[in-house]
């Protein structure tokens, strides 16, 4: 016995090496995550040939090596997982019987959770019986609650242990078959046995340890405690004792006194007094124990990083005298790694990876989930991101792209009917781009889906076992040639040096085929559903980890402060030291409350520890991991969450500052030199370096030593950021030139760097105005053929709605036939809308001298009938404006063609000349000048928005049908701009009364004040057209400048270039 350092370990190898020497056998027994660095230490101490006297086990494989002689031993065990399925099924009978856990017994944590119960039961020589007596008992019967839950757990372990049969054994049970077949056996007669690394023991272990005492020549067993009554070593001392009992009073103490390890008198001092009451300082720190404060664990991972470095290049350490022990590692991973594997620090951590986040694994969920959910696009995809299909990553994310567009599910997946919608949405020509995106879509879906559809079809059917489901599963992984892929993704990663990965990936097969295995054996005939079956695969799969061995000597060693016992190194980091978290506060049972334990421990009965033993053995393990070290110490923290919270250091740092009051708390990242510890680090932060001095300086060093720059793309950084733009032409639009006026960065972002929300196709605002603008367009095509307007019937109108609303869906989504009610609804408003539009267009053209000549008319396009593009010089480039009108109407009077421009706007608009100068509301202006320069004896007639939407109107419900028709005509109101002409005017309508012109005649023949902001005279529009003119040269300069500063307009409510912008998260744009 002694305290960490003081040479226990040393002690047993000098007596297992003059053991061994004689050729007698020895026996080392460790906890198993010690089984390697011990097997290392033994190779080190004895040579090579040790394994020829000497075997190292532990208590979890002593089974199975006394099975290997004697036979009666070799049963076949289900593991965690199995125990698992066994426990929930038997919860799943047991359901109505329970009263304390009835309600959670379906609960995946449920199951661990009792499993534990009765694994610590089982641990302590317990069975069924014994706990029902306890039950029973007059104390535990006082404590209403602690004797209801020993009922159900009584019952529940009654039952479960009537599941296992000759041919299925739990192996918590080996342990206690072991000790009987002991007491017929005496396999340690002749061996020497030493114990070593474990703090405390079960009572299925004391047991076995009574029956090596007695069998073996001799056994050593080593504890870390001193021999006092410290609460410290309270528990490892109580566990001697009890083995000191056992033994009879044979055992032979030995001492080896106090901690020889350390170099530094600092660590020297802090193992002695860390968690006494009575603080004794030592004035001078000799620099050896360094506490390191950070920011958050990012920061953290760096300082650490630097420490590393520090220790090797300054002090000449080597990579495997050091230990990282984090107080919780999860919050580390996929931090520290990154920051370690960047500075090409070599490392091996112990943590081990859940199996249900592997690819493989995620492949056979997927494949469940995709039918339970009836083929979702969000399972779909699941199973095709794996990389277990036979698809291309372009046709992966061709297909899903195309499914989450369509929101495809179902019928459409697995039906015979292959894909039609058109993957460019609500459009009736079907491009060859659309085409040939369709055809890949449709080709890649033909590779995965009928073989997902046989398992759905075997899946589906009613009163399926466990056995036959696993069997479909099995069947669906080799026809997809699953175990094929993932051997080749093994050498894959093997050729690429990733032996770790490789060793994981190597495990996967083995570990699913145990699974299922398992499910045959435990639960075949079982009847499931296809829910109940992803539940039992993800309760097994929850219990297994997949982990590697080192694969090199000279390696960092990272685990967590629970599970890691360090072996002594000479630098040990502790990260993480924070309150509550190293050491850790004590969780409590989970269980049982503290009263509960002390009242099962008078019973006899012990099976958890309260939590003020949970504190001493968080502090135990604490003290352990700074004890280790024999030269260095340091201890990190960080002093802020993720959420922006703030966190305090741990108990320890406290108490390791009062044991040593000249030791000052070390601040990393305060000063921009700290993030230079190495050239890799020099390289991936220079780009943040504020200081300018300082940034050239590194970038001059590492140019010299041939280091390439960790650079991310300035204008990422900089709002005002400009990019080269290399191209001789600039095509623009006036919706391009009206979105680069509004935001620069949201130009470039959608044009140049194509950035593309994702988004699901949906029958909403663009679509709808897409149909609106055809329904229109076709029925004014068709009463304007004679070259005038022909009005219709009531009914005709009626019946043209009808038949072209139907023409137009049977093309672009074919036909109405399983459209859902949502869209249903949405169609049939559709058409109370058309009608009311085609009424008040058939109302206007009826009086009007105007008339449309032109429907989605292009400008600048290499298509039939498209006007020539509107086109600028600038600076030996070239700037072509294009476009497409809605509708343009003419009129002719005195051999000049009077143009009108008109878009229909489906969410309404309220034009302002006053937004032409902010370069907004300029398209329609634009069009009407391109198209009037493309023609003679052209003059503009003004720009018009028709409100192409059901308007809403007050009524007070004793209208008539006549009067509320007509209340909704006259709230269909255009606005624009028109020319001040009024032969002009009445030529758009009659009598100037506003119904159809955003203008109003007086009975004297001028116009209301309020018009004055809707007229224009000749002079004013070819003004405007100059200061358009001089606009669109202004912003092709910017944009052949590669100007893409983020400087939004934000006018008002309705003019703000950021309220529905797609590229926010991009831009980070604050005011």
């Amino acid at each position: 016995m002694g305290v960490s350092g003081s040479g226990k370990t040393e002690y047993m190898l000098s007596v297992l090496k003059g053991v061994s020497h004689k050729g007698k056998g020895c026996l080392y027994i460790v906890p198993e995550q010690q089984s390697l660095s011990a097997e290392r230490r033994l190779n080190d101490f004895l040579g090579d040939s040790y394994n020829m006297s000497v075997e190292v086990l532990n208590f979890e494989r002593l089974p199975n090596r006394i099975a290997r002689e004697h036979g009666n031993l070799a049963v076949k065990y289900i593991d965690d997982g199995g125990r698992n399925i066994l426990m929930s099924f038997t919860l799943e009978k047991l359901a109505d019987r329970l009263t304390e856990y009835k309600n959670v017994s379906a609960n995946s944590d449920f199951v661990r959770s009792i499993i534990s119960v009765i694994g610590r039961l089982k641990a302590g020589g317990i069975s069924p019986g014994k706990l029902s007596e306890i039950a029973e008992s007059v104390a535990v019967k006082s404590n209403k609650r602690l004797y209801a839950k020993l009922k159900d757990i009584s019952l529940i372990f009654e039952s479960y242990t009537q599941r296992f049969t000759a041919e299925l054994n739990d192996p918590l049970d080996a342990l206690t078959m072991l000790g009987e077949e002991l007491q017929k056996h005496k396999f340690f007669k002749g061996y020497t046995v030493f114990i070593d690394g474990y703090y405390t023991f079960t009572e299925q272990e004391y047991a076995i340890i009574t029956h090596i005492i007695r069998q073996s020549t001799d056994t050593y067993i080593a504890f870390t405690c001193d021999g006092s009554d410290k609460a410290l070593f309270k528990e490892n001392k109580a566990s001697a004792d009890r083995i000191k009992r056992q033994a009879g009073g044979i055992c032979t103490d030995v001492y080896t006194g106090e901690c020889k390890r350390h170099s530094s008198a600092s660590l020297a001092h802090i193992e002695r007094h860390l968690w006494e009451q009575d603080t004794v300082s030592l004035d001078e720190c000799d620099g050896n124990i360094r506490i390191i404060e950070a920011r958050n664990v990012f920061e953290e991972s760096e300082a650490i990083a630097s420490e590393i470095i520090r220790l090797t290049r300054d002090f000449g350490l080597r990579y495997r005298d050091i230990s990282l022990v984090f107080g919780n590692l999860s919050d580390y991973e996929g931090v520290i790694d990154v920051v370690l594997e960047r500075n090409n620090i070599p490392f091996y951590m112990s943590a081990k990876d859940e199996l249900s986040t592997k690819p493989l694994f995620s492949f056979v969920f997927a494949c469940l989930e995709s039918i339970i959910t009836d083929f979702s696009v969000s399972a779909i995809k699941k199973y095709v991101k794996t990389g277990f299909t036979p698809l291309t990553v372009g046709e992966s994310d061709i297909m899903l792209r195309y499914a989450e567009m369509w929101d495809i599910r179902g019928k459409l997946w697995y039906g015979d009917s292959e894909w039609m919608m058109n993957p460019e949405g609500y459009n009736e020509q079907l491009s060859p781009y659309g085409a040939h995106i369709l055809e890949i879509a449709n080709r890649a879906r033909g590779k995965i889906v009928p073989l997902l559809a046989d398992l759905r079809q075997t899946l589906t059917q009613k009163s399926i076992t466990v056995k036959q489901a696993v069997g479909a599963l099995y069947k669906h992984l080799t026809d997809t040639e699953t175990d094929r892929r993932l051997l080749e993704k093994t050498q894959y990663l093997r050729s690429i040096g990733s032996e770790e990965e490789a060793q994981k990936e190597r495990q996967l097969w083995d570990m699913l085929m145990n699974i299922f295995d398992q499910l045959y054996r435990v639960s075949g005939d079982e009847i499931v559903s296809i829910s109940r079956l992803y539940e039992l695969i993800k309760l097994m799969s929850d219990e297994y980890t997949v982990g590697s061995i080192p694969t090199s000597v000279d390696q960092i060693r990272i685990g967590s402060a629970s599970l890691f016992r360090p072996d002594a190194c000479r630098a040990q980091i502790l990260g993480g030291v924070n309150d509550g978290i190293f050491p850790a506060f004590p969780s409590g049972d989970g269980f049982f409350e503290d009263d509960e334990l002390m009242l099962l421990e008078e019973a006899d009965c012990n099976i958890g520890i309260t939590k003020f033993e949970q504190q001493n053995r968080e502090r135990f393990l604490f003290y352990a991991a700074a004890a280790a070290p024999s030269d260095y110490l340091i201890l990190t923290y960080p002093s802020g969450d993720f959420s922006g919270g703030s966190r305090r250091p741990s108990l320890a740092v406290t108490r390791i500052k009062k044991l040593l009051p000249s030791i000052r708390t070390i601040r990393f990242g305060d000063e921009e030199s700290d993030y230079l510890y190495s050239k890799e680090s020099a390289a991936f932060f220079c780009r943040t370096l504020k200081d300018d001095t300082l940034k050239n300086y590194i970038r001059t060093l590492l140019k010299q030593n041939g280091i390439s720059i960790s650079e991310i793309t300035t204008p990422l950084f900089d709002k005002d950021a400009y990019i080269e733009m290399k191209a001789e032409q600039l095509n623009l639009s006036p919706s391009r030139i009206e979105r680069y006026n509004y935001c620069a960065f949201s130009y470039f972002a959608c044009f140049v760097l194509k950035l593309k929300k994702k988004q699901k196709i949906k029958f909403s605002t663009p679509e709808i105005g897409t149909f609106i603008h055809k329904i229109l367009e076709q029925f004014l095509m068709e009463h304007t053929r004679s070259g005038v307007f022909s009005p219709p019937s009531e009914s005709e109108i009626t019946q043209s709605v009808d038949t072209l609303a139907e023409e137009y869906f049977l093309k672009v989504v074919g036909g109405l036939e399983g459209k859902s009610r949502r869209f249903l609804h949405t169609y049939a408003n559709l058409k109370k809308t058309l009608n009311l539009l085609l009424h008040n267009l058939s109302d206007e053209f009826s009086q009007s001298e105007f008339l449309p000549v032109g429907f989605e008319l292009k400008i600048g396009y290499d298509e039939e009938n498209s006007l020539p593009p509107v086109s600028f010089d600038i600076n030996n480039k070239k700037v072509l404006i294009r476009g497409s009108i809605d509708r343009v109407d003419t009129y002719t009077a005195e051999g000049i063609t009077y143009v009108r421009v008109v878009d229909y706007k489906t969410f309404g608009k309220d034009f302002s000349l006053e937004l032409v100068d902010e370069g907004i509301d300029t398209q329609m202006l634009n069009y009407l000048f391109a198209y009037c320069a493309a023609g003679e004896n052209r003059k503009p007639a003004g720009i018009l928005y028709y409100a192409a939407k059901l308007p809403t109107i007050n009524i007070d419900g004793d209208e008539s049908d006549e009067e509320i028709n007509k209340e909704l005509h006259s709230a269909l109101k255009r606005t624009g701009v028109i020319l001040n002409d009024k032969g002009v005017i009445t030529a758009m309508e009659k009598n100037g009364s506003g119904n159809f012109i955003p203008v109003k005649l007086k009975k004297d023949g001028g116009f209301y004040d309020c018009c004055e902001k809707r007229l224009l005279d000749e002079n004013g529009f070819a003004e405007l057209e100059k200061k358009l003119a001089r606009q669109i040269v202004s912003l092709a300069e910017r944009v052949f400048d590669g100007d893409m500063c983020i400087k939004p307009k934000r006018l008002d409510e309705k003019h703000d270039a950021c309220r529905y912008c797609d590229y926010k998260a991009v831009c980070r744009y604050t005011e």
